[in-house]
């Protein structure tokens, strides 16, 4: 697992949509894209007691709120949504924290869901 990072509750890691999320801005019909992203510091349901350089884990049942990016008052083509909630849908198949499943650097996650 050599450069494999477990995610931790702070500002420093973060998920970050590889490709645009399509927005309608408000008073238009043409949607722009746009790069959000997350940053982890405000996640929710991370481990109790399990940290990692002193930061709960984010683990398999954590997300969080609310992302970044985008265009304030838009809706997303498909989601309807703007800033929603970001989450993982990959996470480790080996490691389990306080009964979830471990979430490691380059593991898949989904926003506006």
């Amino acid at each position: 697992m050599g450069d494999k990072y477990i995610a931790e509750r702070r500002s420093e890691h973060r998920m970050i949509a590889t490709a645009p999320d399509l927005i309608i801005p408000p008073g238009s019909k043409v949607p722009v894209p746009c790069i959000t992203y997350a940053t982890l510091d405000t996640a929710t349901q991370t481990a109790n007691h399990t940290r990692g350089n002193g930061y709960p884990l984010f683990i398999s049942r954590s997300y969080v709120p609310h992302c970044k990016g985008g265009i304030p008052g838009g809706k997303g083509v498909i989601s309807g949504t703007w800033n929603g909630i970001y989450y993982a849908t990959e996470h480790s198949d080996s490691v389990r924290v306080e009964g979830d499943w471990a979430v490691f650097h380059d593991h898949k996650g989904k926003g506006n869901g």
